[in-house]
């Protein structure tokens, strides 16, 4: 082929390319619903802040500069109210005062004697071995004392209220020892007078004892009141219920009743003021008639259970002359 030949060939195939290219590019922006080409972000080189731009920034910002929000003050605390100091409770020692409970002697009560400062009838108190055998017992009135033997084992307080230890200790007599006294226990000399008291009660549940400091009963009466006790120096304590008021008689001059010689019923009489001495004979039927005669210390003289109808001679020594069941008496 000659070179003429070979010219041509390569205009046409330069023109071809041409026509091709600018077809393409007539299609290509023609085409209104394809995705505009994203154009890559320029890179700015990152600029450090100098203090003069971040001056010139806070002069140039129009956002106004506020005052700083005060906060609220804080509500100031009341002092609250200084408390004293708690008392110190004192240890609890053996001779502690005590309550109901079941207590060890000589390790948890003191062995001698105790005092129950407690009122009421339903005071019980027992004093055990170590096999829980009773040593000794007492139900009854509140404020009598217990004397905690050593060879006891155990103490048991129900309903007495507080025991002091009054073992040993000093009690000055009270002011009101010789003033009448009620139902109750009273320690001999301190709250009661040694000498004699005259119950002025009614009624035929009367009783009262002596008792010594192992409580155990010197003497006791149960039955009519009215009658008269003596308490002895040997006497720790007189106990007393249902015989109304006491009356303390040593050293009282007492006259001669206006009746000392009418008929007498049941009851107690003082001889010389409420009997007079001499033969008196009963008016009575009863079966159980019974009379006796008593000394100061309310030993008796004489007595008599039986038959009523007979008679009984007072003595001028005699203390009290006792009545029950025998009818009206009358003075020979």
């Amino acid at each position: 082929m000659d070179k003429k030949k070979v010219l041509i060939i390569a205009i046409l195939v330069v023109v071809g390319l041409c026509i091709v290219v600018l077809a393409i590019g007539a299609l290509s922006g023609g085409d209104t619903d394809s995705e505009p080409t994203e154009v890559a972000a320029i890179h700015q080189p990152t600029v450090e802040p100098t203090e003069e731009l971040v001056e010139e920034e806070r002069l140039s910002d129009p956002t106004p500069i506020t005052e700083p929000t005060q906060a609220p003050p804080t509500p100031t605390k009341e002092p609250t109210e200084t408390r004293e100091p708690t008392a110190t409770k004192e240890p609890e020692t053996p001779t502690s005062p005590k309550g109901d409970g079941i207590y060890t002697i000589n390790v948890e009560i003191q062995s001698g004697l105790w005092e129950s400062q407690g009122t009421g009838g339903f005071c019980y108190w027992e004093l055990l071995d170590q096999n829980q055998e009773i040593m000794k017992n007492s139900l009854g009135d509140a404020g009598g004392s217990a004397n905690l033997r050593i060879d006891a084992y155990e103490f048991h307080s129900d309903g007495c209220g507080e025991w002091i230890y009054v073992e040993g200790t000093e009690r000055e007599p009270l002011p009101d020892i010789s003033e009448p006294k009620g139902n109750g226990f009273y320690t001999v000399g301190v709250e009661i007078s040694i000498g004699t008291w005259e119950s002025q009660g009614i009624g035929d549940m009367c009783y009262w004892e002596l008792l010594d400091q192992n409580q155990e009963i010197i003497k006791n009466s149960l039955g009519d009141a009215g009658g008269a006790a003596t308490i002895t120096t040997s006497t720790y304590e007189f106990h007393a219920t249902d015989c109304g008021e006491w009356m303390f008689l040593e050293g009282m001059t007492r006259e001669p009743n206006p009746d000392i010689d009418e008929p007498k019923g049941d009851g107690f009489y003082t001889v010389g003021v409420e009997i007079s001495a001499g033969t008196w004979e009963s008016q009575g039927a009863d079966d159980f008639c019974y009379w006796e005669r008593l000394d100061r210390n309310q030993n008796i003289i004489d007595n008599y259970l039986g038959q009523a109808g007979g008679s009984a001679t007072i003595q001028p020594t005699d203390f009290e002359f006792h009545t029950q069941d025998c009818g009206e008496w009358i003075k020979q």
